[in-house]
């Protein structure tokens, strides 16, 4: 019988050494790699998927995990967070929030080595199950696109972002989004959002021109991105400083769009704060679609919240409505 295979993900050399002590007598068990940063764990992860990832818990009190938690799905990889104390369930966080459908729980390195052998292995031996399958729409030949989409989204924003952009086919209108991440991370959310569309999904990149059937992500970089006003927009980078608090910024690409507002819908989806809030309230002013998540919808309301509250949204929607309505929008 094949062993199963581990990645331990902690920053603490000791952690590491407490595994190894752990399951070196457990043949069934094998460590396969140490992640000591997320960054690490997401590419190694995506390059040789485990059966499970033992991951110390202060990574996952992380925005960035959201996208980790995000993988771990579409792979079926299972996962265990540990930690020092001897109460792992007394401390609500943000993995649990990521985790309604992981199976997650806490498991304690001052428990007794037999009962942590005995959760990894139980852990490991799970079933197994094919990735969900997304529902993709088929290109609609009919449908013509006058608007181009901008989108912002922060905390809850991987999951929601795959669930709009699986209604986005290969003739979508021309997509920016902003997601809110450290840097480095752009490439593996691109990566992860490309298994939910039939767009195309690409990074960032300087002077691109928007164009039919393309989605941009700006995440993880040291820059602002803003479009260029001119008869064929098109993407450039801007040296300025941290715009409500972020960088790159929601509000700054939106604002960037305000001499051809209408010619745009603006979205913001689930996040902390109210970055995007200002730069969607005047696109609506001068002539964009606007809309936001719903609250019932939304992992935190922040965002859109505040983007109802002060009339820069025009209609809140269900996540599960608004790749469909962003689309009915851009046919306006």
């Amino acid at each position: 019988m094949s062993s199963k295979s581990i990645i331990v993900a902690t920053p603490y050399s000791a952690d590491l050494n407490r595994w190894q002590d752990i399951l070196s007598d457990t043949p069934e068990l094998r460590i396969q790699a140490h992640a000591p940063s997320l960054m690490e764990l997401f590419n190694k992860v995506e390059h040789g998927p485990p059966n499970v990832v033992l991951i110390e818990s202060g990574l996952c009190a992380t925005d960035e995990f959201e996208l980790i938690v995000t993988l771990f799905d579409a792979l079926d990889v299972r996962w265990l967070k540990f930690t020092r104390s001897d109460r792992p369930n007394d401390r609500h966080d943000h993995a649990s929030e990521l985790s309604k459908n992981g199976g997650l729980f806490s498991i304690s390195l001052a428990q007794e080595d037999c009962l942590l052998i005995g959760q990894v292995l139980s852990t490991a031996n799970a079933t197994q199950r094919a990735e969900r399958p997304v529902e993709r729409m088929v290109a609609a030949p009919t449908r013509r696109f006058k608007r181009v989409v901008l989108i912002g989204s922060s905390t809850g924003g991987v999951d929601a972002l795959k669930n709009v952009l699986s209604k986005f086919d290969a003739d979508c209108p021309p997509t920016v989004v902003v997601q809110h991440t450290s840097q480095g991370f752009g490439g593996g959310l691109t990566r992860v959002l490309g298994r939910a569309s039939a767009a195309q999904i690409k990074p960032f990149e300087p002077d691109a021109p928007l164009r039919s059937g393309t989605i941009y992500v700006v995440a993880g970089l040291p820059q602002h991105v803003i479009l260029n006003p001119s008869n064929r927009p098109f993407l450039r980078t801007c040296p300025d400083p941290p715009m409500s608090g972020h960088l790159p910024s929601i509000d700054k690409l939106f604002l960037s769009c305000i001499p051809f507002a209408d010619r745009v819908v603006g979205c913001i989806l689930t996040g902390m704060g109210t970055d995007g809030v200002r730069g969607l309230l005047e696109l609506r002013k001068a002539g964009a679609r606007t809309l936001s998540q719903d609250r019932e919808s939304s992992v935190v309301y922040g965002m859109p919240g505040a983007a109802w509250s002060m009339g820069a949204s025009m209609q809140q929607v269900p996540l599960k409505a608004m790749g469909d309505t962003i689309l009915r929008e851009a046919t306006l």
